[in-house]
Formats: structure tokens, C-alpha cells, sequence
């Protein structure tokens, strides 16, 4: 079943599938190899209201038993840490009501958090968080925070992760969505890696990709 649900559109690959049964399949996705960057924006509401979203958009069946939040974050997570490598880093931009429950989780796979920061979001009424972490001890620049709090949409992705050099670079998002990080491999003739559970979300990310 998990290989039926892998596309390949040329040397990118996406995963049409929930981000808990992700890590079974990610080694096959990346051919053993690990990404350079993550960057992901995990569902940041109850799970539940995701589950009625996808059926709306898809007909897609619920599961029959919606996880906690902390243990689909917890899963994740462990898939971020088991592909990234070592001088990697890694963007989550998540509500910031619940950005302390990912910085604990994200500390528990052994990262570090290097900058946390607030971009614009659709809803000011659902304010952002915008956190940054390696396993290293980096130093950002002077000035990275307040820029990305200026920014909103793709143009924080393109901010964030400024400082990097990412031409060639290999991404990967579980959670990905219509494909901004996707856009961001494609802009710096990068590599993607992606997993979505919306197929119709997923299709958008394909289109990209495909282009």
C-alpha cells in the first residue's frame, strides 16, 4: 500500500498519506540518503477540524481514532530528525499558542532552537510562530528575526532561510501542503521530498513540480 501512494515527477518525490506512517516508507522516498533542509508547517489546529477538511475536499474516510496533537507532533518530528542531516536545519512555523509544545518535542529529537520569531499570518487572530533549529550550536545573523516579521506567505520561506546557501540543496516537508517549500526546491533547482494527506492539496504541490 505505502508504495502505491509514492510519485516521482523527475528527481523530486511526494507521498500521498498521513504523516504517522511516514517513517516507514521516508528511506525508500530518499533512497538512503538525507535532506539538507525542513522546512514544514504541521497542522496547528485540533486534528479533527483537519480529518472534516480532507473529507469536504476529498470524500477521504477519517481515521477512525484522530491522534493528540503531541503524538502526531511527536512522529513528525522523529521523521525530521531521522532524514535530516547532521549540518541541517530546520524551519517550523506553527500557532503560536502551541509553539512551545514543538519546541519541547523538537528538543527531545536533539535539536537545538537557534531563532524563534513572528511573520505576519492570514489571521492576526492566529498569530505565528516562526522557529529555527540544528543540531548545531549556529550563529544566525544580526537582523535574520526582525526581517522575517515583516514578511507573511512564501516571501518568509525565501526570508528565513536567506542566510543558507541552497542552491542543490534537498528539502523535505511532511506536511506539505499546496507546495511553498516545494517552490522554494524548484526556485534553487533543488530537490523535494514531500508527504501530504489532502490529495487535493498534494495535486497543487504535483503541479508545481511538474511545471
Amino acid at each position: 500500500g505505502g508504495d502505491r501512494m509514492i510519485t516521482r515527477i523527475g528527481k523530486h518525490t511526494v507521498r500521498h498519506g498521513d504523516a504517522l506512517t511516514l517513517r516507514g516508507c521516508i528511506d525508500k522516498m530518499l533512497d538512503g540518503g538525507k535532506v539538507d533542509i525542513v522546512y514544514t508547517d504541521p497542522p496547528w489546529q485540533n486534528l479533527k477540524y483537519w480529518q472534516t477538511l480532507n473529507k469536504k475536499m476529498t470524500s477521504a474516510i477519517p481515521l477512525e481514532s484522530v491522534p493528540s496533537d503531541i503524538i502526531f507532533l511527536q512522529n513528525v518530528f522523529r521523521t525530521c530528525e531521522q532524514v535530516l542531516s547532521s549540518e541541517g536545519f530546520m524551519f517550523v512555523e506553527y500557532g503560536l499558542k502551541g509553539a512551545g509544545v514543538v519546541k519541547d518535542i523538537v528538543k527531545e529529537n536533539g535539536f537545538n532552537l537557534l531563532l524563534e520569531c513572528n511573520p505576519t499570518y492570514t489571521s492576526q487572530k492566529r498569530p505565528l510562530s516562526l522557529m529555527i533549529f540544528s543540531r548545531q550550536r549556529a550563529t544566525l545573523p544580526d537582523g535574520l528575526g526582525d526581517a522575517i516579521d515583516k514578511t507573511s506567505n512564501y516571501k518568509t520561506l525565501v526570508t528565513a532561510t536567506s542566510f543558507l546557501d541552497l542552491h542543490g540543496k534537498t528539502f523535505f516537508d511532511p506536511c506539505c501542503g499546496m507546495g511553498y517549500t516545494a517552490q522554494l526546491a524548484i526556485d534553487n533547482g533543488g530537490t523535494f521530498i514531500g508527504n501530504e494527506l489532502n490529495k487535493a492539496r498534494l495535486d497543487r504541490t504535483i503541479a508545481r513540480l511538474s511545471k
